[in-house]
């Protein structure tokens, strides 16, 4: 089990009012059987409520994303044989806060906050669950309280949308084209204002950026989402001002039970650690 926990942070979105809240879906997974939780959520990446806890009007859970393909040997004194099981899992630990619809998740490439989404959505039927990373607070206030004159994305593996869940734009496609037209594996465009001019639309910028990220938590190779304004003199990279935490943890060899609640137990921690500030992001006083 790996030591290195990397927790981040999303809004998770319900687009109609009248829709099932994710509250009300993880209550209905837990009266289901462990065996009936399973969903698939991309080509064989099978997904599962493991765990759920409550307290102080937070749900606590885990996570496990089952895999039974490709196992890894079981080391005896004689050979590597394979294992004795046909299954294993890797556990990813939430903390949902149904008030504000934040979610502070475990990071695994695998179980991405986009896919946790389709797991959760798949208990519900026409209904979908979107989500936008949270950025830091100064990062907000960059382009709450300044204005936008440029906005670059850098693409490094152009060939990696091919695996994005998220629907792709022209634009998106286009990205794609100009790449294979130089036979090149990456683009970066940057849009671009004079300041005489008013700058660049403050809502558009952000809502590119926000899709941008959503696509960093999908595919592999998006390194740079970079924005300058009028106000500052240096432009900087927002990957580098997403809110998340990491922390070597302390856990046991071979005990997923202890390792679950020791798990569950730091990102309680880190949740609360900037509760307040997710609480004002989403406008609950």
């Amino acid at each position: 089990m790996d030591r290195d926990v990397t927790v981040r942070f999303y809004d998770i979105l319900n687009e109609d009012e009248h829709e099932r809240s994710l509250e009300d879906v993880i209550a209905d997974i837990e009266n289901l059987d462990k065996a009936d939780r399973e969903r698939d959520v991309s080509g064989g990446i099978r997904l599962r409520l493991e765990h759920v806890e409550r307290d102080n009007g937070l749900i606590f859970g885990d996570l496990t994303r089952v895999q039974t393909e490709n196992l890894p040997g079981h080391v005896t004194d004689q050979e590597n044989d394979p294992l004795p099981v046909e299954r294993i899992g890797h556990p990813a630990a939430f903390c949902y806060d149904p008030e504000t619809g934040m979610i502070a998740l475990q990071f695994d490439i695998k179980i991405g906050i986009g896919r946790v989404c389709n797991y959760f959505g798949q208990f519900v039927d026409n209904q979908d669950f979107s989500n936008l990373p949270v950025l830091r607070q100064d990062a907000i206030d960059r382009f709450s309280n300044e204005t936008p004159t440029s906005f670059t994305v850098k693409v490094a593996r152009v060939r990696n949308f091919e695996f994005a869940e998220t629907q792709l734009t022209d634009f998106e496609e286009g990205i794609e084209t100009i790449a294979r037209m130089f036979d090149g594996n990456g683009v970066e465009v940057t849009v671009t204002s004079k300041a005489a001019d008013g700058g660049l639309d403050r809502e558009s910028t952000l809502m590119a950026l926000r899709r941008w990220l959503g696509f960093r938590e999908e595919i592999q190779g998006i390194n740079k989402l970079k924005g300058a304004t009028v106000e500052s003199d240096d432009a900087f990279n927002f990957i580098k001002f997403l809110l998340k935490e990491k922390e070597t943890l302390d856990l046991p060899n071979n005990d997923p039970l202890d390792g679950r609640a020791r798990r569950i137990r730091y990102v309680r921690r880190v949740y609360g650690q900037h509760r307040g500030y997710l609480r004002a992001v989403a406008g609950v006083a």
